[in-house]
């Protein structure tokens, strides 16, 4: 009775994932069929194992066109794309992208059409410590370098290693303890050509100050007169910034 009733309950598990991917293939198919200008449309995922949270991730292509520039926008395993597009364009996985091929795919993509998210959780994936980007982690740093490389030659005539580590913190939010001068130099040139390549000075503002916002926590961490001079800096007046710089628990270096 017991096999049986482990049987019955394993069969049950394995009809509900079968519908499961019925519904998320379904549903893509349609948005597609009803968004002709969409050419790969994803979805938001759910996360298990060794981690366990629902992703957030941003939904239209007019967020995602500034997103592609800071951080992978889709989640692979998620994704739908138009086989028609990816042929006639002979767009294929980029060998020197290693572990982010799909991030330079999507980059490329966008040149041929929309990237959309559904706000729906379509997929369930399993966090264990041997995904990739866990494996690979301590030459992440390296890879993203070199993508962040490639994508803002996309918008600056020339870069420099230096405007590469300036992205890279940007977009990490890891301080390496650069000029502060410097980043916010960067900040302000990168700022212009975003909104001249997308149009979307709201969107460009709001994305930018976030990942800002972000990094100026690291800053403070390395140093209290560092953190005070990049709020001056990026004239940010957030009470919980100005907070959190001179709160005793938190020890900076000096």
């Amino acid at each position: 009775m017991g096999l049986e009733l482990a049987t019955v309950n394993i069969l049950q598990e394995w009809m509900q994932t079968i519908l499961t991917k019925i519904t998320r293939f379904e549903k893509q198919v349609l948005f597609l069929d009803q968004n002709k200008d969409c050419v790969v449309v994803g979805s938001n995922y759910t996360a298990f194992g060794e981690e366990s949270f629902v992703s957030n991730l941003n939904l239209e292509d007019k967020k995602i066109r500034i997103a592609i520039y800071f951080e992978n926008p889709v989640a692979h395993p998620s994704v739908m794309m138009r086989a028609s597009v990816i042929k006639s364009n002979n767009l294929v996985y980029r060998n020197e992208l290693l572990h982010m091929e799909d991030w330079g795919l999507w980059k490329d993509l966008l040149k041929h059409g929309q990237i959309i998210n559904l706000a729906e959780s379509l997929i369930s994936y399993r966090i264990t410590g041997q995904n990739i980007s866990i494996i690979n982690r301590e030459t992440i740093g390296q890879r993203y370098k070199l993508f962040f490389k490639i994508a803002i030659a996309d918008l600056f005539d020339e870069v420099s290693s230096e405007m590469v580590d300036y992205h890279y913190q940007i977009a990490s939010g890891i301080y390496t303890d650069s000029s502060l001068k410097s980043i916010k130099k960067y900040s302000k040139e990168l700022r212009k050509k975003l909104i001249s390549n997308s149009k979307q000075k709201v969107e460009v503002d709001a994305y930018l100050n976030r990942k800002l916002k972000k990094l100026f926590f690291s800053v403070a961490d390395n140093s209290m007169s560092k953190g005070l001079f990049y709020l001056l800096k990026f004239r940010f007046f957030d009470i919980t910034l100005y907070r959190y710089l001179f709160t005793p628990k938190f020890k900076k270096k000096e």
